[in-house]
């Protein structure tokens, strides 16, 4: 499983046709007893788990596997057209339970000889709140032996409420499933054991030099069991993430192995827990959960108690730092630092109300720790844009401009918001040498209402022209050549 996260904002995806020859002209005209998966081997791997299940000429038009949190269902599908479809969905258990998975769906037609004729393999996900994923099968492959594999690459759970007086994080934490729940923890070959806990333990946890790891057993509003992991640094200025290699075994009435799981996450610092559900068939069965530390990247964080820079606030905070780091960085505080840059003695500048948080988090960059640019990125672009850190703007524009989850639209109105000139610069640019300025205009935007005539006027209409010069510059220059 992969950390949970909110997923009421997942966009629904269409899948692609996995033939697209006969992706116009294919009708598929059978007799209505005669089923999709009649030639059709569908292999589904979730975890250790491996379910196959061979072809059956029994007229069915749909199949369902048992997944840990819900099922898996392949329908039967045939349009108004006749076309024949596969289509591939998830569901919970429990309406409560939101499940979101990313699977790898590998899809292979054999020839009369057995050898492999047509293929294809795609990535998706599937789950609470997107459309079914419908793969178009022409009749050409139909009339072939068909392979499906599903494997499950990662699983996302979010536990919803039943009511308004439910718990405000859909689970309550229980001592149910500690109770029969043993943890072991290596570190550096050391091994570490707690467990069972007694009823009113409600938390495992083990300390070590850096960190707290905490294992809290769950019970979801729907009355599923589940437990959390996470990693919790025990000094706010040092930042750590460890790599965590898990194991959870399942024993019966002999202490046999009768289930397991194996998984490798991250856990520490801007993580959320590591969620593990537990599927009702292992409710009463005791459980051994080893967790292995594989790898610690630790980041000590500036402090800022030394310098001869003392940025004041109101709330009576004190930042330190130095005037040499902010010379090379700040035009704007050099310039307001002035001829004191030379006297040995400290300066001090009073920030009042500007937001700490928002500082630290600058001078984070500064000081090069390895601290992700996007932690807190609004604030960073804030303290960046107030007080002219040049090479700090440099790292956010790229970073921005280079963001996949947003759409070209969406990157600009943020630059913008934020004040990121470089960003709305580079995007100009962007747009104007891929086409895509062009197929904006095309579709009805207004540059001047989307994004307000002072900006439009001197930073993207100017930064386009130009993009349409160097193109029309290069492409002369490789003729020439």
């Amino acid at each position: 499983m992969v950390r949970s996260r909110c997923l009421s904002s997942v966009s629904v995806q269409t899948a692609p046709e996995w033939d697209s020859e006969f992706k116009y002209s294919t009708i598929y005209a059978v007799g209505p007893t005669v089923s999709i998966f009649g030639k059709m081997t569908i292999i589904v791997k979730n975890g250790l788990d491996v379910i196959e299940r061979l072809p059956v000429q029994n007229g069915e038009k749909s199949i369902r596997f048992q997944m840990d949190q819900g099922f898996l269902q392949l329908t039967d599908i045939k349009n108004e057209q006749g076309k024949a479809f596969i289509g591939l969905s998830t569901f919970s258990k429990d309406k409560r339970v939101h499940a979101l998975y990313k699977l790898k769906l590998t899809m292979t037609a054999f020839n009369q000889n057995g050898c492999a004729d047509k293929s294809f393999e795609t990535i998706f996900d599937q789950g609470y709140d997107l459309a079914n994923y419908e793969i178009l099968l022409s009749s050409t492959v139909l009339e072939k032996k068909i392979k499906m594999e599903i494997e499950v690459l990662s699983k996302s759970i979010c536990y919803g409420l039943p009511s308004a007086s439910s718990s405000a994080t859909g689970r309550v934490i229980e001592a149910g499933l500690l109770s029969r729940m043993t943890v072991n923890l290596t570190e550096n070959g050391k091994v570490a054991t707690k467990g069972p806990c007694t009823d009113s333990e409600k938390i495992i946890t083990f300390k070590t030099e850096e960190a707290s790891l905490n294992i809290k057993g769950c019970k979801g509003t729907s009355g599923h069991d589940f437990f959390e992991l996470g990693v919790t640094s025990d000094d706010e200025n040092t930042d750590v993430i460890y790599q965590l290699q898990i194991k959870v075994q399942c024993l019966d009435e002999n202490g046999n192995v009768c289930k397991q799981f194996y998984h490798c996450c991250e856990q520490g610092a801007r993580l959320d827990p590591y969620t593990c559900f537990i599927g009702d068939e292992l409710k009463y069965k005791p459980l051994k959960v080893d967790v292995e530390i594989v790898h610690k990247s630790i980041d000590m964080l500036p402090t800022f108690e030394e310098g001869d820079v003392y940025l004041a606030f109101s709330n009576g905070t004190v930042l330190k730092t130095y005037k040499t780091v902010i010379g090379v960085h700040s035009t704007y505080l050099k310039e307001l630092i002035g001829d004191d840059m030379n006297c040995p003695g400290p300066v001090t500048i009073n920030l009042d109300n500007f937001s700490v948080d928002a500082i630290k988090e600058l001078l984070y960059q500064v000081y090069s720790t390895k601290r992700p640019i996007w932690t807190n990125f609004k604030a960073l672009a804030l303290a960046a844009t107030s007080f002219s850190f040049n090479l700090i703007l440099r790292k956010l524009a790229l970073h921005l401009v280079n963001y996949e989850e947003l759409c070209w639209l969406d990157k600009m109105k943020e630059a913008i918001c934020m004040g990121l000139d470089e960003a709305i610069i580079m995007l100009a640019v962007q747009a104007s040498q891929t086409g895509l300025w062009d197929g904006l205009l095309a579709s009805g935007m207004d540059p001047l209402n989307e994004f307000g005539v002072q900006v439009y006027e001197s930073l993207i209409k100017p930064n386009v022209e130009r993009g349409y010069s160097q193109m029309y510059h290069e492409n002369l220059l490789s003729r020439c050549l």
